[in-house]
């Protein structure tokens, strides 16, 4: 007790039965008590830094009976036996003969195949305890948490007590996230392109599940599994999550933005037998046309454009928040009232964000660019406006030097004037003009993203004669300058891994099409620092982050990918070696599970552990302050597929990394 002296506790009852009553000073008192039921009293009790522990006491006339589950692993679960620990003290003053225990529930879910326990004799104050008392199971499996209601009846002559209580039934709960892709590039399997799906599995109940038989089978023709359709969780435990991962292959016919379907299965008998639906978007939807205004010729001009250049496209009635899922944006506002819509403050703040994700976004309106509040989207377009006398636009012509150049339109609308200016701050720059030079049309490039802004309605345009002029190039010209690849050749690219100790090599494969003639490879930092070959190996010498970049050509076009940070090399890897006596050692190795880091007294505290998975990504990280005393660190594995890992040992004394194999 010295231990707590001066340290504060806080004392919670839990729900009380009706009949009890606790005053503030913790006195307990009971007004018309039922002498023949053991009442329990569960008390919490906390500690200021928030550690608590509960119990249960009993509340009786004479007997007290104490039980806890007894299982394989303590817990009430289908398919496992159980039976209860049973302590029963005499807390009377008279000897009670020939006492008789027995147990039931309320509930047909709970089997009791051995219900009665006999005490032929127990003195006052004397206690009989059994070590697996009365046997039981779940006949179904149950939610994790149900509420199992148990009752023990002891009666001997002249006396009898109840104990009602609650067993909290455990279960698994396993739950498959949303499909993630691992491409390096941008979270999409595009057609033609290899990468990595990821499943991330959940188990959200308090029992641990093992041996779960895990395949994944495509639906259609339009994605092949490249790896092997079978896997086992070998452990999942209780709230633990795992991913699953897969290579997958789109095929070259599939459309942009087209959906694959594929079917995850799990099963471990006799109760786990899942189906989850996977459903893969096969690269961005080339367009989104978000049609915001209700008098607008804009959206079906543009959708018969579309039609016509065979391009995928969505028509949308407001901004997702998801925009990132296509290529290209085009926001039609109206540029007549009635009937326009002026972006609203978090609309603006979506398409902004759209935007600095590298996205495209084409905005036709004529209030927002100068009689509209302004929103986080509009300082992206490059653009000043002020109120100038009024000018008209009976024509619409290209800025020579850029996409539009040679382009000329009619326009056939009757709001063909504007009463602001609409200025180019470079680097944007006009693309189309009216008659006497004045911009009405502004496109911006600065590097990560690109937008055009226009107060002139596309639908109006009237095609001229003969190409370029048309509705339809410009549309062709709008999606280039998006860099919505409409023709091919498709730049793609995988690698074998992307991590790997320094030293060694990585393999490259190009998964370009259709009909590639040559190609270029970059590879800063690393050996060769370029290729021209299909498949070239490279090798890393020093630990860091490396881009790789791929241009294709099919002899008339080419195209270009770039992967940032593609490759991380792990430095050091090799050189601990048991005859340095700073050296970390790491054991079991291979593992099953757990794994034990011993650091030696040269390494200094504080130091964080970090482990890799062989596609490079940080899937655990832990950060020690202080040296436990023993030097020796565990960490827990079983939630991880089996595979190569790599451990990374992080210190003011240096860095060391070592490989670990989970079996």
């Amino acid at each position: 007790l010295t231990e707590l002296a001066g340290k504060s506790f806080l004392f919670e009852p839990g729900e009380l039965p009706g009949t009890v009553s606790l005053t503030p000073d913790g006195v307990l008192s009971m007004e018309g008590a039922d002498t023949s039921v053991i009442y329990q009293i569960p008390v919490k009790v906390t500690d200021a830094k928030g550690i608590f522990s509960e119990k249960s006491l009993d509340l009786s006339t004479g007997l007290q009976i104490q039980c806890r589950i007894v299982s394989a692993d303590s817990l009430l679960e289908y398919g496992e036996p159980a039976a209860l620990h049973l302590s029963v003290t005499n807390r009377s003053t008279g000897t009670l003969h020939d006492l008789m225990l027995h147990l039931s529930s309320s509930d047909t879910a709970l089997q009791i195949a051995d219900s009665t326990v006999s005490i032929p004799s127990l003195g006052p104050g004397a206690t009989q305890e059994f070590g697996t008392a009365f046997s039981f199971s779940l006949t179904s499996p149950l939610p994790d948490q149900y509420p199992m209601p148990f009752r023990i009846r002891a009666a001997c002559s002249g006396h009898h007590w109840t104990k009602d209580f609650i067993i909290p039934v455990s279960s698994y709960l396993v739950r498959v996230a949303a499909p993630e892709i691992d491409d390096g590039y941008d979270g999409f399997l595009d057609p033609g392109e290899v990468a990595t799906l990821l499943l991330p599995v959940t188990n959200a109940g308090s029992l641990g599940i093992q041996g779960i038989a895990v395949h994944l089978s495509a639906q259609d023709t339009l994605v092949n599994i490249l790896s092997d359709p079978d896997q086992t969780l070998d452990h999942l435990g209780s709230f633990g999550a795992a991913t699953l991962q897969f290579r997958l292959q789109a095929s070259q016919a599939a459309i942009k933005g087209q959906s694959a379907s594929l079917l995850l299965t799990l099963t471990r008998p006799p109760d786990l037998a899942m189906e989850v639906p996977v459903l893969l978007q096969l690269g961005k939807v080339p367009v989104a046309i978000v049609s915001m205004s209700a008098v607008s010729g804009t959206p079906a001009a543009m959708e018969s454009c579309l039609d016509s250049l065979k391009v995928a496209y969505k028509v949308l009635d407001s901004i997702p928040a998801a925009l990132d899922n296509y290529a290209a944006a085009f926001v039609i506002l109206g540029t007549v009232s009635p009937g326009s819509h002026a972006l609203t403050q978090e609309e603006g703040r979506r398409l902004a964000g759209y935007l600095s994700d590298n996205g495209n976004l084409f905005l036709e309106g004529y209030h927002t660019w100068y009689f509209g509040a302004p929103t986080p989207v509009h300082p992206y377009f490059g653009y000043t406006s002020d109120r100038v006398p009024m000018y008209h636009y009976r024509t619409v012509n290209g800025i020579n030097g850029t996409f539009a150049q040679g382009m000329e339109f009619p326009f056939t609308g009757s709001w063909n004037f504007s009463v602001f200016s609409f200025l180019p701050v470079a680097p944007a720059y006009a693309l189309f003009a009216n008659s006497t030079g004045d911009p009405l049309e502004i496109a911006n490039d600065p590097g990560n993203y690109r937008t055009i802004g226009t107060f002139v309605e596309f639908g109006k345009l009237a095609d001229s004669a003969g190409l370029p002029g048309t509705k339809g190039n410009l549309m062709k010209q709008y999606l280039e300058f998006f860099g919505v690849n409409l023709t091919g050749p498709y730049a793609l690219f995988h690698s074998d891994r992307n991590s790997l100790p320094a030293g060694e090599s990585v393999n490259f494969h190009d998964d370009s099409y259709p009909a590639i003639v040559s190609r270029h490879w970059e590879f800063p930092g690393g050996t060769p620092s370029s290729s021209s070959e299909q498949n070239p190996g490279v090798t890393y010498a020093n630990g860091g982050k490396y881009d790789v970049k791929l241009v294709v050509s099919d002899g008339t076009h080419a195209d270009s990918i770039l992967k940032t940070a593609n490759i991380t090399v792990i430095p050091g890897v090799g050189i601990i070696e048991a005859n340095r006596a700073e050296a970390v050692r790491v054991y079991p190795n291979p593992t099953t599970g757990e794994v034990f880091i011993e650091i030696p007294e040269e390494v200094c505290f504080p130091l964080t552990l970090s482990v890799y998975d062989f596609m490079g990504r940080n899937i655990l990280k832990k950060q020690y302050k202080e040296n436990p005393g023993s030097g020796i660190l565990k960490l827990n594995w079983t939630a991880f597929q089996k595979g190569l890992y790599i451990l990374k040992v992080e210190a003011e004394t240096g860095d060391q990394t070592v490989k670990v194999i989970l079996r």
